[in-house]
Formats: structure tokens, sequence, C-alpha cells
């Protein structure tokens, strides 16, 4: 590559990339060049911002239907198996996840055990594998006992993750999670975690979705 030309993609003042051209044929880059070019990043920056806003509105017109469907859900006559499972369905299409589960406290039993209908993407019969002892090291920090979510797109190797949950990552080959607490009246009761985002990342925006999903879970937990 002899010689180039380059111009910003901005709108707004925010930058979005930049435009490259390489070895004009005949002759050097001159500035009338860069002129047009600059004029060509200026109105291709706009049509990439188009597409960017027309795809998030897109995304809110389908998280919007999906919160719709599952209060729909949620507040049905369905059994707790059928809400659950269904639920849980409706949570991995919108957030693209790979698997997913409603965990409940047992407290007769000290556990935090997996909800069998509201397993997604491993085996049912996995179910009394997903279960986790409350008095456990590190559990005092769980998201049903903080209220806070949990985020972590490097699972495997996030020091904040609770070492009584390191196993499930570790089995599941669970690389992103995000997990939100159902709370009822201010008390944790379980979580509701979704992992492997087949699509990338999970985002701040991904766990606001999930806790309010989780709201609509608590109503019937």
């Amino acid at each position: 590559m002899e010689q180039t030309a380059l111009a910003a993609l901005a709108v707004g003042g925010r930058r979005l990339g930049v435009v490259q051209v390489s070895n004009k044929r005949a002759g050097e880059f001159t500035e009338a060049d860069a002129r047009v070019l600059a004029l060509y990043a200026g109105q291709a920056a706009v049509i990439i911002d188009n597409a960017r806003l027309y795809r998030e509105s897109q995304r809110r017109i389908e998280e919007a239907e999906g919160l719709r469907r599952i209060a729909q859900i949620a507040s049905s006559a369905l059994t707790p198996d059928a809400i659950f499972s269904q639920v849980i369905a409706e949570t991995v299409r919108l957030l693209d996840a790979e698997k997913a589960v409603v965990m409940m406290v047992d407290e007769p039993r000290k556990l935090l055990r997996a909800e069998a209908a509201s397993i997604f993407g491993v085996p049912p019969e996995e179910a009394r594998r997903l279960r986790i002892e409350l008095d456990a090291g590190g559990m005092d920090q769980s998201v049903f006992r903080t209220l806070h979510p949990f985020l972590s797109n490097h699972a495997a190797t996030d020091t904040r993750l609770i070492p009584a949950y390191r196993p499930l990552v570790e089995r599941y080959k669970i690389e992103r999670i995000i997990s939100a607490p159902l709370v009822i009246q201010d008390r944790g009761v379980g979580e509701v975690l979704v992992a492997n985002r087949a699509s990338g990342d999970f985002t701040e925006s991904d766990v606001h979705l999930l806790s309010t999903i989780a709201m609509q879970c608590a109503r019937r937990a």
C-alpha cells in the first residue's frame, strides 16, 4: 500500500469508524479527493447510524411484545410448571440465550434448586445436579440474598463468581451469564439465570430486561 486517504465516519460528534481508500490508480490523492471522501463518509455515517437506530427500535418493539406475552403467561391459570416452561422459552428467545433456568430457594432442604420445568438447553434429568447448598461458602453474596443482579461475560475466569456456582459453570460450559433475583415482599426466593448468548456478550440492557422478567416470575413463585 503506497498511498492512502482516510475520512472519519461520524454523526453528531460520535465516531462510528473510518473510510479508507488506497493506491489511487492515476496519480496521488489530492485535496479534492479528500473532500469527496469526506462527503461520502458523512453520507455513509448517516446511513449506518439510521440502520442502528432502526435495529434498536425493532429490538425495543420485540422486547415490549415479549414482556407483554410473559406478563400474560404469568397471570394465566396455567400450572406453575407450564408457566415456568413458557416464560423461560420466551426469555431465551428475547435474550438469544442457549441455556436458562429458574432456581428456587428450598428452605427445608437448605438448597437453591432448579425448577425442572424451567430448564432450557440442558437435559431435564440434570435437574438433580442443578442445586447449590444454601450454607455453601459465599452464598451470603448470592443474587437472591443481595437482591442485586449479576452479569459476567467471562464467567469461567471471573473472580466475582461465588465458588458454589463454579461447578455449574464448568459442568455446563457457561461463559456468559446473567442472574436476576426473584423477589417477593423484599425477600429473595430464587434466581432466574440465562447463559451463553449466541450473538455475543450480554449487556446492562439485558440485565434490566431479565430483572423485569424475574419480577413477573416472582408473582407465581
